[in-house]
């Protein structure tokens, strides 16, 4: 899967116009061992401002490190956004949205085990672009 890999879906009140939206989103989080970062591509719907995103619940280290840490950066494009990370516990919700945007059949052959769990991500701050980040983190650098 490669991030930031684009779909087209019809927008809601566009007509026939269909807008390029982003299929995938790196999730970075805080390795709850070692502090480390950890990048994982996961796809993602976006409901009333926040992300949601679905993965395999108490199996899978990157969602276990973004509910340890309770936060990470979502990184869509040429965009970072920090967020917080909390389990969502409406799987019925979540699965109905990736069903809009991915269609059933993926839903039914990637996100339909009892083991599948959700995560809400709710931005904390704005969207920086990366070179914005990246020019914050060379001045904190040099203090």
């Amino acid at each position: 899967m490669v991030a930031d890999k684009t779909i087209p879906r019809k927008k809601e009140g566009q007509g026939s116009r269909f807008a390029i939206e982003p299929a995938t989103l790196r999730l970075i989080t805080t390795g709850r061992t070692t502090g480390l970062p950890h990048t994982v591509i996961v796809r993602f719907v976006v409901s009333e401002g926040a992300y949601f995103v679905i993965g395999g619940g108490r199996k899978s280290d990157w969602f276990i490190n973004a509910l340890a840490s309770k936060g990470g950066k979502v990184s869509l494009g040429d965009h970072v956004q920090t967020v917080e990370c909390e389990q969502f516990f409406d799987k019925d919700f979540v699965r109905g949205l990736f069903t809009q945007k991915y269609g059933s059949r993926i839903v039914k052959e990637w996100y339909s085990s009892s083991q599948s769990s959700s995560l809400k991500l709710t931005p904390t701050a704005p969207p920086v672009t990366r070179e914005r980040l990246r020019k914050m983190l060379s001045v904190q650098d040099m203090d």
